[in-house]
């Protein structure tokens, strides 16, 4: 019995350190808007304080409140048809639906509503953002990585068989 207890309590100590022990990697700078900030590699949300709107990156949907809900459309209501995106201050939120603790994510982060100083991936000179298709490097960064690569990687031309 007691072999028995030490094996068990093994194999669930075991469960647990591989549990721990494991990393997930993840990006999704192809899918950054072009107006979004530099410097991360995975983004679920942007929050932007000057106008209290929210950007769900897999979605490429804004999420603005408006007649007492939260409204999700793929883009921003006619009163900011005007707004420069590319100016205003982006702050990242890694959690699910941020907005639904807008009155904390506001007050948390109304200092930044007046901020213009963050550079975006269009204006990023990094090629790890070149990937992004609306980047204006981008036709030439997939150019080059083309006719770069490897003489294993490269594809073989296909032969033609005829009957």
């Amino acid at each position: 019995m007691r072999t028995v207890i030490s094996i068990l309590a093994v194999l669930f100590l075991c469960t647990l350190v591989s549990g721990q022990g494991s990393i997930t990697f993840s990006f999704n700078i192809g899918n950054q808007p072009e107006w979004g900030p530099t410097g991360y590699d995975y983004v679920e949300y942007y929050y932007m304080p000057e106008i209290e709107v929210y950007y769900y990156v897999s979605e490429r949907r804004f999420f603005y409140f408006e007649n007492g809900r939260w409204i999700g459309a793929f883009s921003l209501p006619l009163r900011y048809r005007h707004y420069n995106l590319f100016s205003t201050y982006k702050i990242i939120l890694n959690e699910r639906a941020p907005y639904k603790n807008h009155t904390a994510n506001r007050s948390r982060y109304a200092a930044y509503r007046a901020h213009r100083n963050q550079s975006v991936i269009r204006d990023s000179r990094d090629e790890k953002y070149f990937i992004n298709k609306n980047h204006p490097e981008h036709l030439k960064w997939k150019k080059k990585r083309s006719t770069n690569r490897p003489e294993w990687e490269e594809k073989q031309p296909r032969s033609r068989e005829r009957k």
